[in-house]
């Protein structure tokens, strides 16, 4: 019966120890994978100036949204994407956002924007700062995973910071209170789309109004 014991347990041991050595083969792959795709963007950033868009766009082109989400950026809020408050017949989203991102924004800095309405998250890299009266700090960036041209500008004041983001298909506008970090976000074009079509319907009415009572 000792022998039996000792028999089970050897196979015990030999069991665990292969299960330990399955599993850190998987964690090793795993932060292999890891390493890779960090090394690729690098290889990738430093073979052009990333002062391109050019670059920009080859530097997003080797990671696929998943990885780049994790690897590239950090998350500056997350988003309601249902509007849950109107005003002045504007709808307007709520947002939380993470108040030590936008406490430590610096030249180079990856952000990701997750923008109800559009097919993925935006990732935009500040690269020029300036600072205004009354102790405003402004920061520009361009959007990486998107087309030339569309960027982002984020001016942070004492009490609030306010971001507009542009891009091909709307401009949006958020306000930030930095203490709580409570936002809302507005999708002006489609404000400005609303105003138009409410003008237009307001001179028909009128026309037509008019029409009936010559």
């Amino acid at each position: 019966m000792k022998v039996f014991f000792f028999g089970c347990s050897g196979l015990l041991s030999l069991a665990c120890s292969t299960f330990v050595a399955l599993t850190s083969i998987n964690v090793s792959e795993q932060n292999q994978n890891t390493l890779y795709i960090k090394e690729t963007a690098a290889a990738v950033a430093s073979s052009k100036s990333l002062n391109t868009e050019t670059s920009h766009a080859e530097l997003v082109s080797v990671i696929n949204d998943e990885q780049a989400m994790e690897v590239m950026g950090e998350s500056i809020w997350s988003v309601d994407p249902v509007p849950s408050k109107v005003e002045d017949g504007v709808p307007l989203l709520k947002l939380q956002a993470n108040r030590q991102v936008l406490a430590t924004l610096n030249l180079g800095q990856v952000l990701q924007l997750k923008v109800p309405g559009l097919d993925k998250v935006l990732l935009a890299e500040l690269f020029s700062t300036h600072n205004q009266r009354n102790n405003m700090q402004v920061w520009s960036g361009r959007l990486l995973n998107r087309q030339p041209g569309e960027s982002i500008l984020v001016t942070k004041g004492s009490h609030e910071t306010y971001i507009t983001i542009s891009t091909k298909k709307a401009v949006y506008s958020v306000r930030i209170n930095n203490e709580t970090g409570y936002g809302t976000m507005i999708n002006e074009t489609q404000v400005l789309n609303d105003l138009v079509d409410r003008s237009k319907d307001k001179e028909k009415s009128d026309s037509t109004r008019l029409a009936q009572t010559d």
